[in-house]
């Protein structure tokens, strides 16, 4: 049976979690209009069709993402006036306190994550993770496009979120767990895809161009 933080931790969450995916990747091909003024059926480019690939994924990473955070936010108890959502903020430098790590820390000891929802989230993370690795890797780019941007920066940070998320499976081994070290690395890979959106937008307008 749920807690009442708990039911509140998860709506606030699927909330946030709505609200930032609609604001990612909002650059998207618009669709041609025929003479007629109806919308005309161009097929997209094997290049953009890759892109969108991409787009589809990372929704879905950066939500997965949440899950993993909202397994290790969970408590036992009622705090009466506590803000209805910890907010995901930007990463810093590990060396200063981070504002997420902090407010779960004024928050008090939260609970161990259960192993099953956590195994099954971090799996989900780890399939979304390899899905955008082999869309990223197959983006038919130009020889002499791709050593520079944005094609060097997308795989810059695919490569970070693939090591935030080996990070991320050795954590989450068991038995025991460590919520904040856990939180971090699905944190920093919350904000990585996030990162993607410039280059992706890029991308897209190059292939638009050809390059």
């Amino acid at each position: 049976m749920t807690t009442g933080r708990e039911q509140r931790s998860v709506r606030a969450t699927l909330a946030f979690s709505g609200l930032a995916l609609s604001l990612a990747f909002t650059c998207g091909p618009q669709p041609a209009v025929a003479k007629d003024g109806g919308t005309a059926a161009v097929p997209p480019s094997s290049q953009a069709a890759t892109l969108k690939s991409v787009k589809d994924v990372a929704h879905r990473l950066r939500k997965a993402a949440l899950d993993v955070i909202n397994d290790i936010e969970q408590r036992d108890m009622v705090v009466t006036g506590e803000p209805m959502l910890i907010q995901p903020q930007a990463m810093k430098d590990d060396d200063k306190p981070i504002g997420w790590a902090q407010q779960m820390e004024d928050l008090g000891p939260a609970l161990p994550p259960k192993k099953k929802w956590l195994d099954m989230d971090v799996a989900n993370v780890g399939d979304l993770v390899n899905l955008l690795s082999a869309d990223v890797a197959a983006v038919d780019v130009a020889p002499a496009a791709q050593g520079s941007s944005p094609w060097t920066d997308l795989k810059s940070i695919v490569t970070d979120i693939q090591n935030h998320y080996a990070n991320l499976k050795k954590l989450t081994k068991g038995p025991k767990y460590d919520n904040i070290a856990i939180g971090k690395e699905a944190l920093k890979i919350f904000d990585d895809v996030k990162r993607l959106e410039t280059p992706w937008k890029a991308a897209l307008e190059a292939s638009r161009q050809g390059g």
